[in-house]
């Protein structure tokens, strides 16, 4: 993800066709959890914070403690 150019695409498709914040975030959930959860098993800090930033600034209701589920997940 660059700047969340990817995040945003996919954001604006979706926006053409309605779908509501609950669904992009369902959609993107679904893409985007499995690389972070790869990136923190991997140490890999700064693409982390790439992924945290990019679906944060959506503006879709991802929060601080999303990404912090997600960690926890890779703990288990």
């Amino acid at each position: 993800i660059d700047s969340g150019g990817d995040a945003q695409e996919i954001l604006k498709e979706m926006r053409k066709y309605d779908y509501d914040n609950e669904t992009v975030r369902t959609q993107l959930t679904k893409h985007y959890k499995s690389l972070y959860q790869q990136a923190i098993t991997d140490k890999n800090d700064e693409e982390a914070l790439r992924i945290r930033k990019s679906l944060y600034y959506l503006g879709v209701g991802f929060t601080v403690n999303t990404f912090l589920e997600w960690a926890n997940e890779t703990k288990k």
